[in-house]
């Protein structure tokens, strides 16, 4: 499958035609939870120093030879196919992220195999919700989600288990996790069989190193796992 996604990237600028990826944003977010997003950006409080995350600080998994394999922690995942214009990158369970044009001469120095983070994009001007952030250089770049991952594959997440009273889930890995209560009006539309992405939380709420992406309803929650 990855040499499958590899070929159509060098082929193709963003993959067109993907019928066995999850959709994205098929379930679009209610008009009260769009406002209430919106209210929430705007009363945000600054980021606590403590749960910062520049793109520097996350532990680096650049790789070395003769080393034993790579871990990847929840929060990390890695590239496997670059389109060949620089404008998206596909990582390891087949979603497919749209890269901003002012950021495609980046894309040139990444490679397959490169560990990444996805975090939020805190830039006020900039239509791309996400930071994918290069652990081997240190590089970011903004993006959106422009195709979920792949269905079940085997790196592919999905809710396996969900308590929208107690703001609790559990993935398909069988990880459990709490959603922060400040997102509790986003988790409320989220369902069994959506599919997730794990990244790591930059903002505010410390008690919540990580964020969910939610494939289907193409937004996020924070989250701390347990």
């Amino acid at each position: 499958m990855k040499n499958l996604i590899f070929s159509l990237f060098l082929l193709v600028s963003g993959l067109a035609i993907a019928n066995d990826n999850a959709p994205v944003a098929i379930r679009p977010m209610s008009n009260e939870v769009l406002k209430e997003l919106s209210d929430a950006k705007n009363m945000e409080e600054a980021p606590d120093s403590e749960a910062a995350v520049s793109p520097g600080e996350e532990q680096s998994l650049g790789c070395v030879c003769d080393c034993p394999p790579i871990y990847y922690p929840k929060s990390a995942h890695w590239i496997v196919a670059l389109s060949a214009f620089g404008d998206s990158i596909a990582i390891e369970d087949g979603s497919v992220w749209q890269v901003n044009g002012y950021d495609t001469d980046l894309i040139h120095y990444w490679f397959p195999d490169d560990p990444v983070t996805i975090t939020q994009n805190r830039d006020w001007f900039s239509s791309y919700k996400y930071l994918i952030v290069n652990q081997n250089n240190g590089s970011s770049v903004a993006a959106n989600l422009s195709l979920g991952p792949i269905i079940d594959e085997e790196h592919s997440l999905q809710i396996a288990y969900i308590d929208h009273y107690n703001d609790l889930l559990e993935l398909s890995d069988h990880s459990h996790w709490k959603i922060s209560s400040r997102d509790h009006y986003l988790f409320l539309e989220w369902a069994l069989g959506d599919y997730i992405i794990v990244g790591v939380n930059n903002g505010c709420d410390s008690s919540s190193p990580f964020i969910l992406i939610n494939s289907n309803m193409d937004n996020c929650v924070r989250a701390k796992q347990y």
